[in-house]
């Protein structure tokens, strides 16, 4: 297990080197919503759309093959989310491929999976549990009655199995102070972390979604630093946060932060499907060899827009966020002492 993440690590640090110096772009991570289907109807989801819960995901024969050609482009870490991943009969053979592979593996669940279910993939590296707020705003967000409690069960269960499961939370102009502490209270309890993320979509995903666009003018940037300072001061470690996030939020988003996303990563929908530059604003969707269109005259082209684009201001994609932040120093010490840590020496 050392062993495998040492080896995972020394590739980060080769992939960070080959762009930094080298001037080449390495998809070190990958996000990858790895199927439509979900069990649950939160109307602020990016992947509430028609599709949902009637496109075809990729067979396991061709998620394998994915898996394959992405440790051939040199990926060091992969991220499954959906709709809900358990949902997927085959996740814990993608995850067990993967590892083969000496990637590093995160999960992110709603917690509706039976704990036979979630025995099957406990050798993820980072398996995190979405909770939105305390159980009766939870619940309505999910549109699922008995959701809170089957989610903190299953946070129970991994944590009984030697796990260090995360929740992760999102802070919304619907959000209140008091109902984010019970939140971080329950992960004090437990000795496990939360995450604290915002609400901001593209607008085109219903008018609840459109209501978080445009956070910078409606103030919700700051009152998000506000809450996370709060927290910190109150339950130390118990927050995962707040460091490249908040730095990212502080400076007004991804696009002023400096986003790197197509030099670091890549992201790829339930059906194959590449996204370029990334999942939230995709200039470009294309099905095909990953390599070919990683490296495609068209990619090179917009490369050279990432974070440039109107529909770019303002954007917090957590995960392009980390991705772009492994390119900077301050960032990587940040996500080293925000996760690696509880990765490498958990």
């Amino acid at each position: 297990m050392i062993q495998s993440k040492l080896i995972t690590g020394l590739g980060i640090l080769k992939a960070i080197g080959k762009v930094k110096l080298l001037n080449k772009r390495v998809p070190a991570y990958c996000e990858w919503e790895i199927t439509h289907y979900c069990n649950m109807s939160c109307s602020w989801c990016s992947t509430l759309t028609a599709a949902r819960n009637n496109a075809d995901d990729l067979s396991s024969e061709q998620a394998l093959d994915v898996i394959e050609q992405l440790s051939d482009l040199g990926t060091q870490m992969v991220h499954f989310s959906g709709g809900e991943p358990m949902l997927r009969k085959d996740l814990h053979s993608l995850i067990t491929r993967a590892k083969q592979k000496n990637m590093m593996v995160a999960l992110t669940t709603n917690g509706s999976a039976s704990s036979e279910a979630m025995e099957r993939v406990l050798h993820a590296d980072m398996i995190r549990v979405s909770i939105d707020g305390t159980e009766e705003f939870h619940d309505e967000q999910r549109e699922f009655k008995g959701a809170f409690k089957k989610a903190i069960k299953t946070v129970e269960f991994l944590i009984s199995k030697g796990k260090k499961p995360q929740i992760v939370t999102f802070y919304t102009n619907e959000s209140s102070y008091p109902m984010i502490t019970e939140l971080a209270k329950i992960c004090e309890t437990l000795g496990i972390q939360m995450i604290l993320n915002i609400h901001v979509f593209n607008g085109e995903h219903g008018e609840k979604a459109k209501s978080y666009y445009g956070w910078r003018e409606n103030d919700v940037g700051s009152m998000y630093l506000s809450a996370l300072g709060r927290l910190r001061k109150e339950f130390g470690s118990a927050i995962a946060n707040p460091e490249p996030f908040s730095s990212i939020v502080s400076s007004g988003g991804l696009d002023t932060y400096g986003c790197r996303a197509m030099d670091f990563a890549i992201n790829i929908k339930a059906d194959g499907s590449v996204c370029l530059p990334c999942t939230q604003f995709p200039q470009n969707i294309k099905k095909g060899d990953l390599r070919e269109i990683y490296y495609s005259p068209e990619a090179d082209e917009i490369h050279h827009t990432q974070g440039k684009k109107p529909e770019c201001s303002g954007c917090l994609m957590r995960c392009m966020g980390s991705a772009s932040a492994m390119l900077n120093l301050n960032g990587q010490k940040a996500l080293f002492n925000t996760y690696a840590k509880n990765l490498f020496f958990g």
